[in-house]
C-alpha cells in the first residue's frame, strides 16, 4: 500500500491519554481506589466526545488522498 511520507496521524487516543494524564496529575491520587474515582467520574465524558469527533478529519484526509491537511 502506498503511504505518503508525511501522512497525517489520525490517532485520537494520543490526545485522550494526554488529557487523562493531566487530570490524574492534578488530582494526585494516593491509591488505586482514588485513581479509579478520578478517571471514572462523569466529568470526563468530554474526552470521549472528542474521540468520537474524528469523522471530519478522517473524511478530509480521504478527500485529499492522504496528503497534508490542517489536521
Amino acid at each position: 500500500m502506498e503511504w505518503p511520507a508525511q501522512s497525517t496521524d489520525l490517532n485520537p487516543i494520543e490526545n485522550l491519554w494526554a488529557d487523562i494524564k493531566n487530570v490524574v496529575y492534578e488530582a494526585k491520587p494516593r491509591n488505586a481506589e482514588e485513581l479509579w474515582n478520578v478517571v471514572n467520574r462523569p466529568g470526563l465524558e468530554y474526552l470521549f466526545t472528542g474521540a468520537r469527533s474524528w469523522s471530519t478529519p478522517c473524511n478530509t484526509v480521504l478527500r485529499n488522498s492522504g496528503y497534508t491537511t490542517k489536521y
